[in-house]
């Protein structure tokens, strides 16, 4: 991958590859990444609560932009349980680098611990066969609108007899 931060190794059939990016993710402003589809809005992260995302992926640490960007994680989230803040998650990923290619997640993810996991669950295109997961943590956060920016390492696997060519 040119533009983003990423490391791979090659073993056998498979390659590994190591990549990190960080994702601006808001709630309100002029336009919102990620908004609520159901729920009550006033019980914004509570039981039942879904967000659709449309987030803009970035190499660096930038709040407060939307240029630069490499690539968008899109999908929904639902708040799923009563008696904490876990979701089902189900992630897109699309790199502007690989164009007709998604790498797709789906699973737990806890809002509330620093360090989440969600496993990849296959992809398109290059990703075509892909496992791995995705380790995210929130390097920031206005306690005011819910905005914040979530780093993301993803660890990727790809099958050689499975990738295009």
């Amino acid at each position: 991958m040119k533009q983003s931060n990423q490391e791979c190794a090659q073993e056998g059939n498979n390659t590994n590859t190591k990549i990190s990016f960080y994702a601006n993710d808001t709630y309100v402003g002029p336009n919102p990444s990620s908004v609520l589809i159901a729920g009550v809005d006033s019980a914004f992260f509570e039981f039942g609560s879904t967000f659709a995302f449309d987030i803009p992926l970035f190499l660096e640490f930038e709040p407060n932009t939307t240029t630069n960007a490499i690539g968008k994680a899109k999908g929904i989230y639902t708040v799923y349980t009563r008696d904490d803040l876990s979701c089902s998650i189900t992630m897109n990923l699309f790199l502007d680098e690989y164009q007709d290619s998604v790498l797709t997640f789906l699973g737990v993810l806890n809002i509330t611990s620093p360090l989440r996991e969600v496993p990849v669950v296959g992809g398109s295109g290059v990703f075509r066969g892909a496992t791995g997961y995705f380790l995210s943590q929130v390097v920031f956060n206005d306690p005011i609108t819910s905005n914040n920016i979530v780093k993301y390492d993803i660890d990727v696997n790809l099958y050689q007899n499975l990738l295009l060519h």
